[in-house]
């Protein structure tokens, strides 16, 4: 992955970096809710492999990507637990925007 410039490696450029005695980033975060926002896009992110877009709510508490992972195969798994439908165009047209 390193050759085909997929990851970087961590560092303190790219990461936030923890200890039990606070940050040790000396730039701090970007945002007040940084940490929020990174779990949003996680789940976000593992939700997208289900390959079809997503209409529903999701509510998740100290989640992570071993659990996003267990809810994909679930739902992939339970076909009475979803349905494809088709959007009307514009519908479909403001999911997109």
């Amino acid at each position: 992955m390193r050759r085909a410039n997929l990851i970087r490696g961590g560092s303190l450029d790219n990461a936030i970096v923890l200890t039990k005695h606070g940050m040790l980033n000396e730039t701090g975060l970007r945002f007040a809710d940084e940490f929020v926002r990174h779990k949003i896009l996680d789940i976000v992110g593992d939700l997208a492999l289900l390959g079809m877009t997503l209409l529903g709510r999701v509510r998740a508490e100290r989640s992570g990507h071993l659990l996003h992972a267990a809810l994909t195969s679930s739902l992939l798994r339970n076909r009475s637990a979803w349905e494809i439908i088709d959007l009307p165009a514009k519908v479909e047209a403001q999911a997109v925007a």
